[in-house]
């Protein structure tokens, strides 16, 4: 068993739910939190497909979604979120570890927002390095190989 993914379906509604509560807590209204969750989904749509949308299954439990387009150079890691009781054990790197071995002869591409220093720093550790950056997010880039 372990970690696993399969795409979203319909059922999945309670679980996203949850997971756009606990993403959107700092909001001060439930409603601002539903607002902003359909308008980055609706953004993740229009650019990168709706087939990239996949619950994370640990030990076919789900605990998260995770986002992820592929073109033919570049895996694309769109965004990650994990249930509260999820966080902190590592799963977050082991799903971006899974995703960088399954992704071939690609590139992955992703942005981590720079209030996320640890994060950006276990990713570093899995072989990316950051590209760019702005106010809000370090691109960085993962080129294609074995995991170190």
């Amino acid at each position: 068993m372990g970690l696993t993914f399969r795409p979203v379906d319909a059922g999945d509604a309670p679980l996203l739910a949850r997971l756009t509560e606990a993403r959107w807590d700092w909001l001060p209204d439930p409603q601002l939190a539903q607002l902003q969750e359909r308008a980055q989904r609706q953004a993740y749509v229009d650019r990168y497909g709706a087939d990239g949308e996949h619950v994370v299954l640990l030990d076919d439990v789900p605990v998260g979604r995770v986002w992820w387009c592929d073109d033919p150079a570049d895996r694309w890691i769109v965004d990650a979120v994990l249930l509260p009781e999820a966080r902190s054990h590592g799963l977050g790197t082991e799903i971006f570890a899974t995703l960088v071995a399954s992704a071939g002869d690609r590139t992955v591409r992703c942005s981590v927002e720079r209030t996320k220093p640890r994060w950006q720093h276990a990713l570093e550790r899995l072989g990316f390095t950051e590209v760019s950056h702005d106010e809000v997010y370090a691109q960085i880039i993962r080129p294609p190989g074995p995991l170190p």
